[in-house]
Formats: C-alpha cells, structure tokens, sequence
C-alpha cells in the first residue's frame, strides 16, 4: 500500500490570556474509503481518526485582545507570527494551500467595543492572508468565516464533540454494530479499532456497572472557567421527544460516507464560573467599618477587596451555606424542568450518561488534593475541602514552599476553598449528581449494584488533551468525508433555525457561516408564508390555542436574543472580575436566601431540595436554544 495521504488543520484558540495554536492531521477521505476493505468495521463506521502531537501546540501571551490599538506590525511579529512560524515547522509546504486556519476567539475580544473588536479580527485575517497560504474559508477575509469570536454554547458543542471522539462514541449507528455496544470504561485503555465485529464489540465491559449505561452511546460534558459553566449532553429518549426544540442536531459523517446524527442539549451559565460567582459571593457578605469576614478564606489569610479588606475564617459549613443561593434556584422556572437560574433543560439521566467535567472541576481535584487518579467520589472530594478551609494560611504557605499542591501559585491556592466549596455546590445542587453512600456504609446485599459516580473530572483522555479546538476539527474533517452512495447527502454540521432570526452563524465545518444578513433576500418570501400559515392554523385550532403557542415561541426567541446580546460583551474565560470600589447596594439578601435556598446535606447521602421561596436576586437567566416545533434545525 502506498504512503497515506495526509491532510492538515490549524485551529487558533485565542482567549483573554494568550492564544494556543494546536495543529491535527488526518487521512485523506478518498484515500481512505478507496481502501475499506482494509479497515475493521469499527473504522469504517468511525469519523475520521485524527492524529496530534504535543510538539504540535504553542500558547503565547498576552491575548490577542490586548493589541487593540497597536500597530499592525506590532501585532504581526508580536502575537500572529510566531503562532503561523510554528505551524509552518510542523505542516508540510506542499499541504499549506489546502490546510485551513481557524482564528477563533472565546474570551477577551468580548470586552471590545465591537468597531474595535472587528477591525482586530479583520487585520488578522489581512495578515494570515497577506503573509501565509493557509486556506480561509469560502469568501476569505471578505467574509472572514475562519476568523471569528464563537460564542458558550458553540465551545461547549465542540468540547462534547472532542470528548465522545476520543471516547470512540461518535460511530453510525448501522445494522450489526451499534454505537451502545460502545461503552469506553473510564480509566481503561481500550483498543476499540482493534474490535472486527458485533460480537466481539459486546466484550467491551464497563468494569463498574454496564446496565446503568448500557442505553447511552455517549459521554456528557461539563466546564467550567472564569465566568462561565456550561453543560453538554444527548438526553435518553423520552427527554429528546420531550424537549427535541431545545436541541441542537450534529450531523457528521462516518468514514464510510455513512451519516451520524446527534441530538444534544447545550447551555451556558454566564456568571457562574468559578471566578464571576466569588466575585457574586464577596457581594453578599456584609462589610462593618470596611472589613469582611470570609468564611472561605483559610484563617491567617488577609485580601484586599477594592476598598475592603476580606478576613479569613475558615469555616467550610459557614461557606456551603453561603455558596448555595448563587444558584439563583429560587428564579421562576418559567418552562419546566429547569436546572438553576431559571434555566430550562431536559432531566439529566444519570443512570443512562456518564459526565466528565474539565478546567476547574479538574485543577481543583487534582492539583489543590492530588486527586487525579481515583474516580470522583463526593464525600472524599467534601472532607478534602473541609480539611484544606480549616487550615492555617500559613502551614499552606509553608507546605507549598516545600512542593505541595503540585507547584500552583499562591494567588491560586487562596481562592481554592471557595472554588471547591463551588465545584461541589454546581455539581451536586446545580446539575444533582447523584452524591452516594459514605465509604463503609455500602449495602451488604451482594445482589445490589454497587454505586459509581456518573461524574469524573478529567484533564486528559488516553493522553490527549480534553479541548474544544479538537471537537472543532473533528466537525471539519468529517466534512470532508464524501457521502455513500445509499446515504443521506445532506451536510455535515449543527445549527439550529433560529440563528436565522438573531443573525448568529449557522455553524458549519469550513467555517463559511451564514448570518441573517447573508439571507435576508429570503425575508419578503418567508414573511409572506408565515402570514398565510398563521390563518390556515388559527382558522383550524383557533384563536387562544394558536396565539398562546405564537407568545410561547417569540418569548424565547425575544430571551435568546437579550443572552446573546450579554454573551458578546463578557469574557467568559476570566470574567469582568472587578473590585467594586464600593459595596453594592444591591446585594443580595443573605438571610432571606438561608430560609428559602436549597441545602447540600452534607451529612446524608441525598439532597434535600425545598420548592418554595419566591424573592428578588441578581437574575442572569440564558437558555438554551430553542425553536418552533414546525422549524427544521439546520446542520450546514
């Protein structure tokens, strides 16, 4: 067989602090279903296999944002260059042409005016074209569909997209082999392209408890930064009928040409990332002559809060009763079910789908308690936390110095309780993972299945890092894939109908993304057929019927567009973090919350979860995405 072809992509994430370039290679498709008698029939049912190594990526600082109102030049030999002199070390001249660039920003650029933030995009776009060959996108910098700020829930799709393929999840789902047979036991290294047929598919065991997942064919994932959480999932059936306008649709496509579709739930939590909700939390604690007293600060710990100085006090009880009316639980839930906030989302199965949470659920876990290896386990993670917020600030100091804590700065170290104390909080309160007995009080009965959490926090997977840049180009690469001829034909991608409306992109594998602007020629035609729909369906069912349903829908259009207007003006990688020079007055009312707020019970093995408690807080409500049931989700 003659050397493989191979084919090149770059995706730039440019955040608030520094960009990282990562670079993958693939086989070429046409090669690739020229010769599938030759791969298994777990390959051929597979998106295409993607191959990167560590020398391939690079992160530089400072953040794009930060050239805003430099020269060109500054930002060409300061920040683009060396990002581009990387690549051109890794990816052969001769593929170049062919290979596209994805400039994609997710936080920072945010917080630029949006003159300013376009005319930085733009000169990069100038720049990447002037000075390179890489391929960018239909329309190039005149469209500039490969340079662009994505927003939360689009990250979010593409983490999902990244975890289930190195999880082997992403497989058509075809006679003989079924993507539920599947199952990646977390923690176990197995060689799933090894596997030849159905058969020997069903000895891929979950070494915990198979029949608790044996229904799901994928992982859920979870983030958390700065300021944001966000949640990405495909509910079990029952949950996908329910809620089928509240999905996004990926579609990809199989090495053979055969099409996949998934269904998945995404929503983004603005200001509950780990960093927006302390600031949201400091708000809430009562100053007396210019102090604070913090229960999640270590004792001996002094900061400084704007005008305030916060003292230690080092209660973890203190603390969780505090961090839980962050949650906002106590918001309306003005279409049921909701999570938190007020935000609406299918019921999570979680005897159906394993979780696993990245970023902060992962650097708090492993880095501040070592806990890196073992599966998650709520009252372990909760006895960490209680132990390290009862500590003297000064034997942490002392035990860093000395190497502890895996060499994490300082700055990092004083945050922590309450950055656990919220991990704990959004996991178990927020989303209601499932906390499980105290270790030496599992059942005695032999016949009863043992408990194992649904969650697992995770930095990398079978050594490859968890990132969203690779779920991006798992979507370009099976873009590229040909369609069979018994397949369906239509594109590979997601969107969702009402992008359409809001003029948010439709997002598709070479990025040439299509706004409202770009069919607003469909505008007078489309009007002109929502009229007369509108009277054939309210002559039919009538007037309170039709206009309730009308209401419904324009209401969560009207929300979707309010969140996608806040979503641009925030950083959702470290947020607007900024010490208030005075306390806020209107900061929440704390004792009311304590009345009315669920609490974690800490010393049981289950969630105590009050439904009443109706008061005025800080509202930031986002949704997911929703549509009209007569709406057809796009996946261009």
């Amino acid at each position: 067989m003659a050397p493989s072809k191979r084919r090149y992509g770059v995706v730039v994430d440019a955040g608030s602090s520094g960009s990282r370039v990562f670079i993958y290679s693939w086989e070429d498709a046409l090669l690739q279903q020229k010769n599938l008698g030759q791969l298994s029939l777990l390959e051929q049912n597979s998106v295409t296999k993607l191959h990167s190594e560590k020398e391939w990526k690079k992160k530089i600082f400072p953040g794009v944002s930060s050239f805003a109102g430099r020269s060109r030049d500054e930002l060409w030999s300061e920040h683009v260059k060396p990002l581009v002199d990387h690549v051109m070390d890794h990816v052969p001249k001769s593929a170049i042409p062919s290979t596209p660039i994805f400039f994609l920003a997710t936080a920072g650029m945010r917080l630029l005016d949006e003159p300013v933030r376009e005319h930085l995009l733009n000169t990069v776009c100038e720049l990447l074209a002037t000075n390179t060959g890489f391929y960018l996108g239909a329309g190039g910098c005149a469209k500039r569909p490969n340079v662009e700020i994505i927003d939360g829930e689009v990250e979010g799709l593409y983490g999902w997209l990244g975890l289930n393929y190195l999880a082997g999840s992403l497989v058509s789902k075809v006679e003989g082999l079924k993507s539920r047979d599947l199952r990646l036991p977390l923690g176990e290294s197995q060689d799933l392209a090894s596997l030849q047929s159905r058969d020997e598919l069903a000895d891929v065991k979950n070494p915990h408890d198979e029949s608790r997942l044996s229904e799901s064919s994928t992982l859920g994932f979870m983030d958390m930064g700065g300021a944001s959480a966000q949640i990405a999932f495909v509910p079990n059936a029952t949950e996908t009928a329910r809620h089928l306008d509240d999905l996004y649709q990926v579609r990809l496509r199989s090495v053979n040409g055969q099409l996949q579709e998934w269904n998945v739930f995404v929503s983004t939590w603005l200001g509950f990332g780990a960093n927006e909700a302390r600031r949201r939390y400091l708000e809430t604690l009562p100053a007396v002559e210019g102090i604070i007293s913090d229960p999640c600060l270590m004792k001996g710990l002094t900061m400084n809060y704007g005008d305030f100085k916060v003292i230690g006090g080092g209660d973890f009880s203190a603390c969780m009763a505090n961090a839980s009316p962050l949650l906002m639980k106590h918001l309306p839930c003005t279409d049921h079910p909701c999570l938190f906030n007020g935000v609406h989302a299918p019921a999570l199965d979680f005897s159906m789908t394993k979780f696993i949470g990245i970023s902060e659920y992962w650097y708090t876990s492993a880095d501040i308690f070592g806990l890196r290896e073992e599966d998650y386990n709520f009252h372990v993670f909760s006895h960490k936390t209680q132990e390290y917020c009862s500590r003297d600030w000064d034997d942490i100091v002392a035990e860093s110095e000395e190497g502890g804590f895996n060499k994490i700065s300082r700055d990092k170290l004083q945050v922590a309780c309450f950055k656990a104390t919220w991990v704990l909080t959004i996991l178990h309160e927020g989303f209601g993972v499932p906390i499980g007995p105290m270790i030496g009080e599992e059942s005695e009965d032999p016949t009863d299945t043992p408990f194992v959490s649904p969650f697992k926090s995770l930095e990398t997977f079978d050594d490859q890092e968890l990132s969203w840049t690779l779920g991006k180009m798992v979507l370009y690469s099976s873009s590229q894939v040909p369609p069979a001829k018994n397949s369906d034909d239509r594109e590979v991608g997601v969107g969702y109908v009402p992008s359409m409306l809001d003029g948010s992109t439709i997002v598709i594998p070479g990025g040439e993304g299509r706004t409202s602007e770009d069919i607003g020629f469909l505008s007078l035609p489309l009007v002109f057929l929502l009229v007369i729909a509108f009277g054939v369906v309210y002559f039919l069912l009538g007037k309170t019927k039709v206009t309730g349903g009308i209401i419904n829908q324009f209401s969560r259009l009207t929300q979707r567009l309010r969140w996608k207007k806040t979503l641009e003006s925030v950083d959702l990688e470290s947020g607007p973090v900024v010490p208030p020079t005075c306390r806020s007055s209107s900061a929440l009312d704390l004792s009311e919350m304590r009345s009315n707020t669920p609490r974690l019970q800490t010393s049981q093995s289950s969630i105590n979860i009050p439904t009443t408690g109706r008061f005025k807080g800080l509202g930031m409500n986002s949704r997911a995405p929703s549509r009209s049931s007569s709406a057809t989700r796009l996946a261009e």
